[in-house]
């Protein structure tokens, strides 16, 4: 079963808000953290909770040594 999640806005489900608060989305100077654009967004999550990556419109192809490092460490 699927639903459709909100991952911006006051309805953000708890899980994309922390990706995008620990990630470049968030703005440190000025406490505001960016809108995950259209649903291709890739967020790399290491082992520890920490989001490494952060992609835009990206195919996975393109962060597969990404993964592979990760996976490897």
């Amino acid at each position: 079963m699927f639903h459709k999640d909100d991952v911006n806005y006051e309805t953000t489900q708890e899980v994309y808000k922390y990706l995008r608060i620990n990630s470049e989305l968030y703005s440190e100077f000025w406490g505001t953290v960016g809108r995950i654009p259209w649903n291709y967004g890739k967020f790399l999550v290491n082992s520890e909770g920490k989001v490494v990556l952060w992609r835009a419109m990206t195919n996975p192809d393109d962060i597969e040594a990404d993964i592979v490092a990760l996976l490897n460490a």
